[in-house]
């Protein structure tokens, strides 16, 4: 457990030994960091990206910091806050989206169709949207979303058959909307 008053020197992390220093900063704060995040309800999957986004906004805070020591604890809670906020605002709102990817079916008899729109572009810009964000994720991953969000299978079912607990099978879910609602949100601007 890090001490509640540590500090450091921010040319610590630009000298011989920052790979040492940051280290023990990681291996230091990141179990507080994310009990911090998981106290404010945050899924594991959000988790490991606040904490992720924390170190790096806490490395850019440093690095241009005139300061000659920095309280760490308190930096990193007020660095914390920031992108938690942040996280959250960017977090798509279902509501909002207007999309219902039960629609999304895929015909499989022919092609990768979609049977909601009558358009041929638009259907062909989804068929692009899918191909494109699926390379983003783990096979699991990507299956996970599918059986449940398309293929409209009990949660419980997918995390049967993929040996996951029903949680992650959601989180796995979750984090694949996210990215599409993103998507499809810039595919509607244009």
């Amino acid at each position: 457990m890090p001490q509640a008053d540590a500090t450091l020197r921010p040319s610590d992390l630009l000298g011989i030994d920052a790979a040492a220093v940051w280290q023990r900063l990681l291996e230091g704060y990141t179990p507080l960091l994310t009990r911090w995040a998981q106290r404010k309800g945050w899924q594991p999957a959000d988790v490991a990206d606040i904490v992720q986004q924390v170190f790096l906004r806490f490395w850019e805070q440093i690095t241009h910091s005139d300061a000659e020591r920095i309280a760490i604890q308190p930096a990193l809670r007020a660095v914390c806050r920031q992108v938690m906020t942040v996280h959250r605002q960017n977090q798509p709102s279902n509501t909002h989206s207007g999309v219902n990817l039960a629609g999304l079916a895929i015909s499989e008899g022919q092609g990768d169709s979609f049977q909601h729109s009558k358009d041929p572009r638009r259907r062909l810009q989804l068929t692009r949207l899918f191909r494109r964000i699926q390379w983003e994720f783990e096979p699991a991953t990507w299956q996970a979303f599918w059986d449940t969000a398309v293929d409209r299978r009990p949660v419980a079912e997918v995390a049967q058959a993929l040996g996951w607990p029903k949680e992650e099978v959601a989180v796995a879910r979750y984090r694949v909307k996210k990215r599409l609602y993103k998507l499809l949100q810039r595919m509607r601007r244009r």
